[in-house]
């Protein structure tokens, strides 16, 4: 009598789920991406089923989703609005010059969307380093020690900084607007960057001029 084949069992990582998600809710059959990435339908299945990627739950979320309005503001709180009155100089310096602060979690589940789309696209290897990446961004936030200050409030400071400037230059371009239709005369300031403009440019000019002369010659 012959043995029965005994049942082979495949341990997948983690990243590696996260790549077979994307890939079947890109549209790829149960058996394709099975196929794709050793594992059997059934599992695939269940694991869908259980973290709730299933094709029907994905759909819903998105009709969901679609179907919510898109400025919606959750109940007690204000719209966000623009400040009371235009910032200063200094306070747009300092904004500016505050460091760049990222969320590791954030980073991380990117790198694992951008690896899904890359499988979509037939970049495998690509998706594979993507995974890769996201894969390490996890495990570091986990074991590196952070500052106290909370890296989601010092990107949303970081988000301020960035609308404050946006805003500053908008306030001093619309200022320099009136001016010159008033026919006032520019600020201190701006004379001498027009000052510094016009010597740039006949820098400018010389050299092409003599770079012409050279090549003629």
């Amino acid at each position: 009598m012959r043995p029965l084949p005994r049942t082979r069992y495949v341990t997948v990582a983690a990243e590696t789920w996260g790549l077979i998600r994307g890939a079947y809710l890109s549209g790829l059959s149960a058996p394709t991406v099975a196929a794709r990435f050793g594992v059997s339908v059934t599992a695939l299945r269940k694991h869908a089923a259980r973290e709730g990627w299933t094709k029907r739950a994905f759909a819903a979320r998105q009709a969901a989703a679609r179907s919510a309005p898109f400025d919606a503001v959750p109940a007690g709180e204000a719209p966000a609005g623009p400040a009371a009155g235009p910032p200063d100089e200094a306070a747009v310096l300092e904004a500016w010059r505050s460091p760049l602060q990222i969320r590791p979690d954030d980073l991380a589940r990117r790198a694992l969307a951008n690896a899904a789309h890359a499988l979509k696209a037939g970049e495998g290897l690509n998706a594979v380093r993507l995974a890769r990446a996201a894969t390490e961004i996890a495990r570091l936030n986990s074991v590196l020690e952070w500052a106290g200050e909370d890296p989601a409030e010092a990107e949303a400071r970081f988000e301020a900084g960035q609308a404050m400037m946006r805003m500053f230059l908008r306030e001093r371009a619309l200022n320099l607007a009136q001016d010159l239709v008033a026919g006032r005369d520019l600020p201190p300031e701006y004379e001498d960057l027009k000052i510094e403009l016009a010597r740039l440019a006949a820098v400018r000019a010389a050299a092409e001029a003599a770079e012409g002369a050279g090549g003629q010659g």
